[in-house]
């Protein structure tokens, strides 16, 4: 069936929020990086609404922590990174409902080959190492590790 769907203003609102990155680099090519994003509000009551507030669709806090090697000398370069999310309400359209707090670990590697003028690199990124089946978000698949690997070539 056909569906119509529109959104409406609702007028002023405020939002404080903060986003927190650092990166400390350590001797013989590590790195430990870490990140964390707060904003006041994952939903504001509005009592006109038909459910009685609007949803922002995003989690007040989010972490990410990780740690990086890089070898300079044959260009390759390994992170791994910790994510966390808190839980949030969704209403999009016809996506209503609550997203669960979420937890995954990511493996970045990259490798740049000296030998050939470094104009090719390779790159594996696996997503959700542990294979924890989570959504992401109402409406959206649950999901598990995912992987993608790329070959790209510089001029």
């Amino acid at each position: 069936p056909n569906m119509l769907l529109v959104t409406r203003n609702i007028g002023n609102l405020t939002l404080y929020g903060i986003d927190f990155n650092s990166t400390l680099y350590l001797p013989k090519g590590f790195s430990l990086n870490t990140n964390y994003s707060f904003v006041d509000k994952d939903s504001i009551k509005v009592d006109s609404a038909p459910l009685g507030y609007v949803a922002l669709n995003s989690p007040k806090h989010k972490v990410n922590v990780g740690v990086n090697y890089y070898h300079e000398k044959i260009g390759l370069n390994v992170g791994v990174r910790f994510n966390w999310s808190a839980g949030y309400p969704v209403l999009s359209g016809n996506f209503v409902g609550h997203v669960r707090p979420t937890h995954d670990m990511d493996l970045d590697i990259s490798y740049t080959p000296r030998f050939w003028n470094n104009h090719y690199n390779v790159t594996l990124s696996l997503s959700n190492l542990y294979n924890r089946k989570q959504q992401y978000f109402t409406g959206a698949p649950v999901m598990g590790m995912m992987g993608i690997c790329k070959m790209t070539y510089t001029l």
